[in-house]
């Protein structure tokens, strides 16, 4: 497959570009770009102990610091 240089280019910068093969559009896009897309959004595996203490870590920063009560 020959690409022009702009559509090198945007390749080059992680960027999708379509192609016609035959009749058919294709999409040409850089391998790792396309193995982070495939990635799954949504994790619902246990947590590791490092996320859990993490997120307690989080949880507790704050309750040490006196709040402002507005009226």
């Amino acid at each position: 497959m020959v690409l022009t240089d702009k559509q090198r280019e945007a390749v080059n910068r992680g960027e999708a570009v379509t192609v016609k093969v035959d009749n058919t559009e294709c999409v040409v896009l850089r391998k790792d770009v396309y193995q982070t897309m495939r990635q799954p959004v949504y994790d619902d595996s246990d947590w590791t102990d490092e996320e859990m203490e993490r997120l307690a870590s989080q949880m507790f920063d704050g309750m040490d610091k006196p709040e402002t009560i507005r009226p």
